[in-house]
């Protein structure tokens, strides 16, 4: 009785489950979600997408849907015939801008939802290196990869699909693209580039097709990408359960489902492409980001370089044009002030500065001193003239002037005169002044004649 009564429930659940044997979710927040069996990191989104992994490393989501499929037909002979099946789903990968991410994403029909001791990274949660490749597995999956490196000692960025089964050591592996139209061109598709990708997976006994595309081109390419002779009577069993699994290592995604339907022996319901939640956003370029900034820097720096080279330039050029021209008879001159020199080296021509006034004008006290210098500078004998260092502390007030002496080895009277003269002109009044200053240019002419 009790064995009728089992064999009465397994033939309902039969019954059941061939009567729908089909599925369609074109969002995963409402009702839907109560259909799936949710494992790892997964979670379903307010926004109604289902999210197998975040970012965060070595971790393993799964979502597969609750109620198994009957998958083996047995006939008479026990003759075992694998059931066909067909599926299709849109699915989005968002990597760091900075660097590569992994590890992937694949579609599963396994015996059951549970995959004890599976490891992140390349196993994409569902197996690990002691039932790698074991034949008791009965797995069968499409894997959706973004890194290369499996059984390598290093990891290189990956952008293909693989069919495998029972293990991640592929049959049949091709880059991820598409044909485009009836074109025998192949057009890459980088699947972590790409807002959202549609996949479509068909067996029909005899082979398995894989198709995918961009969710921008809105229709299933002619031709699949994939299209490989695989018999999976000795893979799947009677009961199979379908659904997704994604992991992360060292490198880091974020692994999204957007719709999924599913069918055995007949073509999966058609997603709706206008009720799929928004794709989640990509994270912006940094790289390109830092290549404006860098532009952008570059170009203030010549901006201002420019800028610094014309103000440069245009304070030159009126120095230049504001600069005091010497006349025909001013060539012959010693030296000739500038008006803005004497303004400063008499602050201001201060009353205070004045030591008198003649036939020559007002004279200052710093007049004195340059035109005494001068003389002292043009001394017939070199010995008395002074250094640099001495003219220096003489036009800083440090030393005090000495007295121009034997301008003439013969003329010392002369000399005399001269000094006395000059230095009497500066203490008198303004009449004194113009006569001294007379004296000198007497003076002067008396030396220059060698008298």
């Amino acid at each position: 009785m009790a064995a009728a009564t089992s064999f009465g429930s397994l033939l309902l659940l039969s019954l059941l489950v061939a009567a729908k044997a089909n599925f369609l979710f074109n969002r995963f927040n409402g009702t839907e979600k109560n259909l799936l069996s949710l494992d790892g990191a997964s979670i379903v989104e307010s926004s109604g997408l289902l999210k197998l992994t975040d970012r965060s490393k070595n971790v393993i989501g799964r979502a597969f849907y609750k109620t198994p499929f009957k998958m083996l037909e047995t006939n008479s002979t026990a003759q075992k015939n694998a059931s066909s099946f067909s599926t299709s789903f849109v699915f989005s990968i968002v990597s760091p801008s900075n660097s590569g991410g992994g590890y992937g994403i694949a579609f599963v029909i396994a015996p059951s939802t549970k995959f004890p001791g599976a490891d992140p990274g390349h196993y994409l949660g569902l197996f690990n290196k002691s039932n790698d490749e074991n034949k008791e597995n009965h797995i069968f999956l499409v894997e959706f990869d973004t890194v290369n490196g499996y059984k390598g000692e290093t990891d290189t960025e990956g952008n293909h699909i693989g069919i495998n089964v029972n293990g991640m050591n592929s049959t049949a592996v091709e880059p991820a693209a598409y044909y485009k139209g009836t074109g025998s061109n192949k057009e890459e598709l980088n699947m972590e580039n790409q807002d959202a990708v549609c996949a479509w997976i068909e067996y029909d006994g005899e082979k398995v097709n894989v198709t995918v595309a961009p969710l921008s081109l809105e229709e299933k390419p002619l031709k699949p990408i994939m299209s490989e002779p695989l018999n999976l009577d000795d893979i799947l069993e009677e009961s199979m359960y379908v659904g997704f699994s994604a992991s992360t290592g060292q490198k880091v995604s974020s692994h999204y489902i957007l719709g999924w339907s599913f069918a055995v022996n007949g073509p999966a319901p058609s997603l709706n492409i206008s009720e799929l939640p928004e794709p989640p956003p990509k994270e912006k370029d940094r790289s390109s980001s830092a290549s404006w900034v860098n532009f952008i820097i570059a170009s203030l720096s010549v901006i201002i370089f420019i800028l610094l080279v014309t103000l440069l330039f245009r304070r030159v050029h009126r120095r230049y044009m504001h600069s005091e021209k010497l006349e025909e008879w001013e060539l012959d001159c010693p030296h000739r002030f500038r008006y803005r020199d004497l303004h400063a080296a008499t602050k201001g021509f201060k009353e205070s500065e004045k030591i008198g006034s003649g036939g020559f004008g007002t004279v200052y006290k710093e007049v004195e001193l340059v035109l005494k210098l001068g003389l002292l500078c043009t001394h017939q004998r070199a010995d008395s003239r002074p250094t640099m260092r001495q003219v220096t502390r003489y036009l800083n007030w440090d030393d005090p002037l000495p007295e121009i002496l034997d301008w003439r080895h013969s003329d010392s009277q002369i000399s005399r005169s001269f000094s006395s003269g000059f230095l009497t002109g500066y203490s008198t009044g303004s009449t004194s002044t113009s006569h001294n200053l007379s004296t000198i240019g007497k003076s002067t002419m008396s030396i220059e004649a060698g008298t």
